[in-house]
């Protein structure tokens, strides 16, 4: 939406954090009020601060979200929320996936004060489908939102996710989907590279071309516990597309490598992965 005019422009927040200073700007035209995050150095004034969001529709009463990165290379970042006065925060970050592969999303409440809290958090790896934030207003959730990313946390999100290529299938992937892929399932769970060790398990094409692949990806969580993906896309001369199939996390078991795994695709498709031996 267009940026509503200047002498509308009302700051909801400005304070420090672990990323530098952080800024929300209400706005509003004719009838439409607007919120745009702002970023700057840690004690930065108001001419120092650049736009870290593009201005987005809001209404008086919704909470505001915002996960920063110092650096979109950093491993950590902050959630700011700011919201009415008096209101409380639960933070997740995705499901949780046990030894046994059972999956659950738990909310732990965060420090607040007037409003507004900042959490330390992840840096993100994909778009953060997972990542949640409760509002708690006189003792009911009112709000579960996911937050919005600034530019810089947006960098972060869509740089490239390092995966292991123990089968040497790599240099057959399309580079821009198997990252599509990946930024999907670390975006889900909300986890990092580094906690669940991505695995490319299979490359390949049903009908031997390269504007059709197949690809399955496999993580192992903290827990043990595995899951695979995969997606099919199709590319032709004016656009191209995806169908992505989510597993079933399954339990603490043999090394991704070692298990039979088999995902049923659109058009009829298989996605297989097993032994070598």
């Amino acid at each position: 939406m267009p940026t509503p005019p200047t002498d509308s422009h009302r700051v909801a927040f400005a304070g420090d954090t672990a990323t530098g200073r952080v800024a929300l700007v209400l706005g509003r035209e004719d009838t439409q009020l607007s919120a745009t995050w702002f970023t700057g150095p840690a004690g930065a004034a108001a001419d120092e601060m650049l736009p870290a969001t593009q201005p987005r529709e809001t209404f008086p009463d919704q909470p505001q979200l915002l996960i920063d990165v110092a650096d979109p290379v950093d491993s950590r970042g902050v959630l700011v929320a700011v919201s009415r006065p008096g209101d409380e925060f639960a933070h997740s970050a995705g499901p949780a996936v046990a030894a046994d592969g059972s999956a659950s999303t738990a909310f732990t409440p965060v420090e607040a004060a007037d409003g507004v809290a900042v959490v330390d958090v992840p840096a993100p790896t994909g778009w953060l489908f997972g990542r949640q934030v409760q509002v708690v207003r006189d003792g009911s959730t009112a709000y579960t939102l996911p937050a919005e990313l600034s530019d810089r946390a947006a960098t972060a999100a869509t740089s490239p996710i390092p995966v292991a290529d123990p089968r040497g299938l790599r240099s057959s992937a399309n580079e821009t989907w198997l990252q599509g892929l990946l930024q999907q399932m670390l975006g889900h769970y909300g986890m990092r590279p580094e906690d669940v060790a991505p695995t490319l398990l299979a490359v390949g094409s049903p009908t031997g071309s390269a504007a059709e692949q197949i690809i399955m990806v496999g993580l192992r969580f903290p827990s043990g516990a595995t899951t695979t993906w995969a997606g099919r896309s199709i590319a032709d001369t004016r656009s191209s597309e995806t169908g992505t199939i989510a597993g079933a996390p399954a339990a603490a078991g043999p090394d991704l490598l070692d298990g039979l795994f088999a995902l049923p695709l659109p058009g009829g498709h298989l996605a297989v992965s097993g032994p070598l031996t």
